[in-house]
């Protein structure tokens, strides 16, 4: 509609153009001068009536984009607490204490510690339930493992005292992105990395990005933890792309969480 309307704008324009030629360069006879002056006069108003409907639609369509921008704020807003108790449960198991090597103990207290060793289990199995039901409704990104695995593998490179509000960005509108981005806050908090806010960023990309970016400050370039994410992302069959960003430090990389691919 709004091809159409600029198309027809444009003849609108040229047929005033070509009539205000014609009557320079041929003046009519008085007799005809009132034709003309009309036909000036309903050519110009149709450019003006067209005109005003695409004001009408440009505002209508900004206002709806406006209240659709709001929406998803008040979303992202609601998305930070969700990060806040996903940290929470990682952190239940997020450090596991290593298996201790002892003689063996008596048969009573072989039963015990049996016990307790289930019990242990049980609680852990629990915990994993818990963060798999608060990211069943993914369709697409990490397994409730592979975050825990990912919180404890970036805990030795965390710097609770630099914000990384950069960290993680992912496409506006797009729930699959959201949910992944989210699920990835959770896990590097767990990790003690200071990700302010809701924890990371949503972008309108003028590629439409598919998949997982890394943006890198050089192809030469070993951020701390890039190693770490980049393993723990094949290890779900993600492979993720590497973007050159020269503006970035040399100790820094960037998520790009894009649109999930079709299969």
């Amino acid at each position: 509609m709004d091809i159409t309307l600029a198309i027809v704008l444009g003849i609108i324009q040229l047929a005033l153009a070509g009539l205000g030629i014609y009557v320079s360069l041929t003046p009519p006879p008085p007799a005809k001068h009132r034709r003309y002056i009309i036909a000036f006069i309903l050519i110009g108003l149709a450019g003006i009536a067209v005109t005003g409907i695409q004001t009408y639609r440009n505002d209508t369509t900004q206002g709806s984009l406006q209240g659709q921008l709001k929406d998803l704020q008040k979303h992202v807003v609601s998305l930070e607490g969700t990060t806040q108790e996903l940290a929470e449960n990682f952190k239940k198991f997020a450090s596991p204490k290593e298996v201790e090597t002892k003689p063996l103990p008596s048969p009573p207290q072989e039963t015990t510690k049996t016990e307790e060793t289930t019990k242990s289990l049980q609680n852990i199995e629990r915990d994993l339930a818990e963060v798999r039901k608060r990211i069943g409704s993914q369709t697409w990104g990490l397994s409730a493992e592979q975050l825990v695995r990912l919180a404890r593998r970036e805990a030795p490179y965390a710097q609770p005292e630099v914000e990384r509000g950069d960290l993680i960005d992912c496409a506006l509108g797009d729930p699959d992105s959201t949910k992944f981005a989210v699920n990835l806050v959770g896990a590097f908090r767990t990790a003690g990395w200071n990700l302010p806010g809701s924890g990371f960023n949503q972008s309108i990309f003028s590629g439409n990005p598919v998949g997982v970016l890394i943006k890198i400050h050089s192809q030469d370039a070993d951020p701390p933890g890039l190693k770490e994410f980049v393993i723990t992302l094949r290890e779900a069959g993600i492979e993720p792309t590497g973007v050159i960003e020269a503006s970035l430090p040399t100790d820094r990389f960037q998520i790009i969480i894009g649109h999930r691919p079709q299969t």
